[in-house]
């Protein structure tokens, strides 16, 4: 759950561009290690398909997210595992303390 709270792109989650109408792309994983180097980056790097020309790109997190917004129906599926992961929170702070009593 770590991704929904640094707002970082999920795997699998499709994103269109904000300035080019009909571009979508698929994201396929979001790295804060250089493999290389085995080094930690600084910011984020974005891997994606572009699924029109199943070409691969990738760019840093911040530039990624003035490119591409969230297609709708992920924005919905977004805020129903957030919600799901508040409500589970809240039953396990309350089965925590039943057990004191």
């Amino acid at each position: 759950m770590r991704n929904l709270f640094l707002g970082r792109p999920l795997r699998g989650e499709r994103y269109q561009s904000v300035s080019e109408a009909g571009w979508t792309i698929e994201v396929i994983s979001v790295r804060s290690t250089n493999y290389e180097s085995g080094q930690v980056m600084q910011e984020p790097e974005v891997f994606f398909l572009y699924e029109s020309s199943q070409k691969y790109g990738e760019m840093p997190l911040s530039e990624f997210r003035r490119s591409y917004q969230l297609l709708p129906e992920y924005v919905a599926r977004r805020k129903e595992m957030s919600r799901d992961y508040y409500d589970r929170r809240s039953n396990a702070d309350k089965d925590d303390y039943a057990r004191y009593l």
